[in-house]
């Protein structure tokens, strides 16, 4: 188990930073963690590694921006933060003239009877994954199906 401090300095400064940051801003970070995840992706396909999430400290730099476009740009699924997904698919739609698949990470029962079809053993699927959720809550939620994950995570955030 790994763990990350950071003091409550910190993290006030980082959320003043987030929010006196310029729209000009977030669009460049948003273009440099694109192309990084972009890269990431390819290493997947290519077999490099089964999962690549890059840790990030910064708060609103167009991280889920990144992997909406991604999502478009790929048809890849993509497993929001909680109670998000309409506003995913909104994003999507009004940026990118897209419709993307959502998978909210629902425990059983018909929803995810309803999610896993398509989904084929031995086949591996490769997934986007945003903060909010783990790695394991995602390899849980797959189980038997094999599963490639590419996304960000807080620094903060458990595996």
């Amino acid at each position: 188990m790994e763990r990350t401090y950071i003091t409550d300095d910190l993290r006030e400064t980082l959320n003043h930073f987030a929010l006196t940051r310029s729209n000009q801003k977030i669009r460049e970070e948003s273009d440099r963690i694109y192309k990084a995840l972009k890269a990431d992706i390819q290493d997947v396909m290519d077999g490099k590694d089964d999962i690549r999430i890059m840790r990030v400290v910064d708060r609103k730099i167009g991280k889920t921006y990144a992997l909406i476009r991604l999502a478009c740009e790929y048809n890849l699924h993509i497993v929001p933060r909680k109670n998000l997904e309409r506003m995913y698919r909104n994003i999507a739609q009004e940026e990118f003239g897209k419709t993307i698949n959502v998978l909210p990470i629902c425990k059983s029962g018909y929803a995810k009877e309803k999610t896993m079809r398509g989904y084929t053993k031995g086949k591996s699927h490769i997934v986007l994954k945003d903060e909010g959720v783990s790695v394991q809550d995602i390899l849980d939620y797959f189980y038997p199906f094999e599963v490639r994950i590419v996304g960000v995570s807080s620094l903060y955030e458990r595996w």
